[in-house]
């Protein structure tokens, strides 16, 4: 199992994860989790995501940093059946300018 992170920053509009670095990599499992800095709420969902409290396009809402002590919230997605892969790029983040995700994709 190989595992791969990279931080995204959000801007103005919904951030895509990025496609992975690897092309042979063959990816089973994604996570999102917000950096414990961030003060505001983020979503994860797909090309429609707002983040806006209208929950379009919203898979899942992530609170803000809460103290050092408790675990952060965490998007994961791992298809049910064995053997299929997960394409991370149909996953799309958005949250206030200039806070951050972190997304990890979990590879054979």
């Amino acid at each position: 199992m190989r595992l791969a992170q990279t931080i995204l920053t959000f801007v103005s509009a919904a951030v895509q994860f990025p496609a992975p670095t690897d092309n042979t990599q063959t990816i089973h499992l994604v996570t999102a989790e917000p950096l414990r800095s961030n003060a505001h709420v983020c979503s994860v969902g797909i090309a429609s995501v707002v983040n806006d409290a209208s929950g379009v396009g919203v898979v899942c809402e992530l609170a803000a940093g809460p103290a050092i002590t408790v675990p952060l919230d965490r998007f994961s997605y791992q298809p049910s059946t064995s053997g299929n892969n997960v394409d991370p790029t149909v996953f799309y983040a958005q949250g206030t300018a200039g806070e951050k995700i972190k997304v990890s994709y979990f590879s054979t």
